[in-house]
């Protein structure tokens, strides 16, 4: 009888060890289990212009210690004004790692589309939960988070919808600017000039640019800007000529330097005091006397 007590007692001993060291305590998962993501950054300025990818990636990995088995699942999801159209994925989204210590590489990409306005950015949410296996463990989370913003970039178009024009010698006439924003940020120092205004007024000509620097929204927005031109007023028994007039947009805020032709053609006659109606009338006037 103590004999077979004795093996009993053994075998007991040898059962219960090893339940012991498969087996973690409640006490050991709460205190081994851990997971902890670290990313190189998590503030990104991305570029949306037209040619660039607009994409921004964030690398980083998960150092993961288990008592035993733990599984992992990732997901990401995006917040802001105007980020509807935004993309973003993470990788691995899923882990199972085993007893010790591991660290996984972890990327998160975000895609945002060409030309979004500069005033928008995003925030991304990475939802990291780590569930360990055993009696007692609870699952462990790890979230992160990261904002993108967005690099401004600039592209001015400038046009007129009267490229040309025909009037008489003397005259006034306006030229329409027409300056388009194809950028993604507003444009407030835009400045107007006539490239050949010194050659154009030291043939006579005035030129009447605006007064203040020019303002315009982004994404497509547009204004129209005046520049008020008056032909020479020398005599002119008969002129038909064209002129060029370059306008010149620039914006040092931009970087933008464009210049746009217009055209001008002077048609007719200009002698000072002349008045063509007053002239045929008083020839009228003579006939008939003559006739009498």
């Amino acid at each position: 009888m103590v004999k077979n007590a004795i093996r009993m007692g053994i075998i007991f001993i040898i059962v219960s060890s090893f339940i012991f060291s498969v087996v973690p305590s409640h006490s050991s998962a709460v205190l081994e289990n851990s997971l902890l993501p670290t990313f190189d950054k998590t503030v990104e300025n991305v570029d949306v212009s037209p040619n660039a990818n607009g994409t921004a990636i964030f690398s980083g990995a998960m150092e993961i210690s288990t008592d035993y088995i733990m599984e992992i699942e990732l997901s990401a999801e995006i917040t802001g004004d105007g980020t509807e159209n935004w993309v973003v994925s993470v990788s691995p989204t899923y882990v199972m790692v085993t007893t010790g210590k591991s660290e996984i590489p972890v990327t998160v990409s975000v895609k945002v589309p060409a030309c979004t306005e500069h005033s928008v950015s995003g925030v991304i949410m990475l939802d990291v939960r780590g569930t360990p296996w055993g009696t007692g463990a609870v699952p462990i989370d790890g979230d992160q988070q990261f904002l993108v913003n967005l690099n401004p970039f600039y592209r001015l178009s400038v046009s007129s919808p009267q490229p040309y024009q025909e009037i008489a010698p003397h005259s006034r006439t306006t030229i329409d600017v027409r300056i388009e924003n194809f950028g993604n940020t507003v444009v407030d120092d835009i400045n107007i000039t006539v490239e050949n205004k010194k050659q154009l007024e030291s043939d006579g000509w005035i030129i009447m640019l605006p007064s203040s620097r020019i303002k315009v929204g982004s994404s497509g927005e547009s204004v129209i800007a005046h520049v008020v031109v008056e032909t020479p007023m020398d005599w002119t028994l008969w002129t038909d000529t064209p002129q060029e007039i370059i306008i010149k947009i620039d914006s040092e805020k931009a970087d933008i330097h464009e210049t746009y032709s217009t055209y001008i053609r002077q048609k007719g006659t200009y002698i000072p005091g002349f008045e063509p109606m007053i002239t045929i009338t008083i020839l009228s006037m003579i006939a008939i006397i003559l006739r009498r």
